[in-house]
């Protein structure tokens, strides 16, 4: 029963042994991918229906930048998409996007070839 104890006991440490060499290997590509060029804001807006909410996106980059859009809805009706995608959108340097009809604690990701995604979430 001992010798049991110790097989499986030696085999769990080299499972964590395995575990822990492989978690840093993600973690560096992780910490490799650049920071989106962007900078957001949020404003609340008057609309029929009562308060919605806009993004305003202002680009950073020196180059014109393709970003996709894609929004999380916080109150979803049960026979409705949970999440809007916004067609793609290029943001000249300088220039400002706007999303619009954002509600209360919508999740929105920011996404762009070779840069890591901008999650926001409407507050």
């Amino acid at each position: 029963m001992l010798a049991l104890g110790c097989v499986v006991s030696l085999a769990l440490v080299q499972i964590a042994v395995v575990s822990a060499h492989a978690a840093p290997a993600a973690k560096t590509s992780v910490e490799k991918a650049t920071k989106l060029p962007v900078s957001a804001r949020f404003h609340k807006t008057k609309a029929k229906e009562g308060t919605t909410y806009e993004l305003k996106l202002k680009s950073k980059a020196k180059e014109p930048l393709t970003v996709q859009v894609t929004v999380y809805l916080s109150v979803v009706a049960h026979n409705a998409d949970k999440a809007r995608v916004e067609p793609p959108h290029v943001i000249a340097p300088k220039d400002t996007y706007t999303v619009s009809g954002l509600a209360a604690l919508d999740k929105v990701v920011v996404a762009a070839d070779g840069y890591a995604p901008l999650e926001l979430v409407v507050k």
